[in-house]
């Protein structure tokens, strides 16, 4: 059975987070998704358009064997660890709103 290496889940990680906040902007969810109305979200949206298509990239130097670039590697590395972040923090608050549970619990 073949090990899989640190590198493997880092790459599979960061196909995977950005992946998952584009799927919460499609109406699958019950009447509920992201929009994008607004500048902000436009944006956030784009960046992981941009991460998605960055991990495809390292993706395809780790299989050619071509993963000597520094700088890619460097790039990739910030936009991975943003990436990750962003969707952990927008699809919990989705999570929330998908199920009805308020941010903050009722004050007495």
């Amino acid at each position: 059975m073949k090990k899989i290496s640190g590198q493997g889940i880092i790459l599979f990680l960061s196909i995977i987070a950005p992946s998952l906040y584009i799927l919460m902007y499609l109406p699958l969810w019950n009447g509920k998704e992201l929009l994008l109305y607004g500048v902000l979200p436009t944006i956030l949206f784009v960046f992981q358009c941009i991460s998605l298509g960055l991990a495809i990239l390292q993706l395809l130097f780790v299989k050619l064997r071509n993963s000597d670039s520094c700088l890619l590697t460097l790039v990739f590395g910030l936009f991975f660890i943003s990436s990750l972040l962003l969707t952990c923090f927008v699809g919990f608050i989705f999570t929330l709103e998908l199920f009805n549970i308020q941010w903050f619990p009722a004050q007495r």
